[in-house]
């Protein structure tokens, strides 16, 4: 445990070993919970979920996952964006407004992913994340772990135009509601819901990341960069030219002053 070892981006490692080995201790010191001889930890933008999920009892499971983009003094609007697709990956959706003493150790369990991972930090560290639950549930968990890496929805703030459309960052984006002309709203869409098109929005592809079955494109589009999930295959490059237009019926709009769901 005391020899160096660096983790590239994207990339799990997983420290075993015998009871009282310093498996639990590792990850606190890394996130500053624990005393060390060097290091700002309050500088390291690191999120961790603890083995005993350490929820809030008294707030709701909304809240508990908002906690620390609350703490950090987010917009209401990314706020709710945030916490609504990390709710919407981890099955929580229907749990939101109720609280933590009602929901089941597995439930739990992904509450304290979801606050961790909506931060979006540098490094994340999970504390035995499946030793409180069963053999078919760690299976299961597993697997969603996997899926809590996936790009943060797009969100584009802007002014509803004559047309119906959202002119803001540069970029005009056609919405499938009817929404009074000079609203301003917030206009999101999921990087898997962002499709490849003959014609549509025009940008520019800046990082062409692949990741197996799928390739996570990063895209800018006059002054706004977004991220589309592309599961067909197809070559990429930075500089690329392409054109991209939200799948019908999956956007999410807000109003940008009040953060409510229009």
């Amino acid at each position: 445990m005391g020899s160096a070892c660096k983790c590239p981006h994207g990339e799990y490692v997983v420290p075993v070993g015998p009871s009282g080995c310093g498996k639990s201790t590792l990850p606190r010191m890394i996130a500053g919970l624990e005393g060390i001889s060097s290091g700002p930890s309050a500088q390291r933008d690191i999120a961790m979920v603890f083995q005993n999920y350490a929820l809030y009892p008294h707030k709701t499971v909304a809240a508990n996952i908002a906690f620390a983009l609350k703490m950090a003094r987010m917009s209401k609007v990314d706020t709710v964006a945030r916490v609504d697709r990390a709710a919407d990956i981890l099955g929580l959706k229907p749990c939101l407004d109720g609280y933590p003493r009602a929901l089941s150790g597995m439930q739990r369990q992904r509450v304290a992913m979801g606050r961790a991972t909506v931060r979006n930090s540098q490094v994340f560290l999970f504390d035995a994340p499946l030793s409180n639950l069963d053999a078919k549930l760690r299976v299961q968990m597993r697997t969603e772990i996997r899926l809590i890496g996936w790009p943060a929805m797009n969100l584009v703030k802007g002014v509803v135009a004559a047309d119906g459309s959202l002119a803001g960052a540069g970029v005009v984006l056609a919405m499938q509601r009817q929404i009074a002309p000079g609203r301003k709203v917030t206009f999101g869409i999921r990087p898997e819901h962002l499709l490849l098109t003959e014609t549509g929005l025009p940008a520019t592809v800046v990082v062409v990341q692949p990741t197996g079955s799928e390739i996570h494109l990063v895209l800018r589009a006059g002054d706004q960069d977004m991220t589309a999930v592309i599961r067909e295959r197809h070559r990429f490059a930075p500089g690329q030219t392409v054109h991209v237009t939200p799948e019908a019926g999956m956007e999410h709009l807000f109003d940008t002053a009040t953060g409510e769901r229009i």
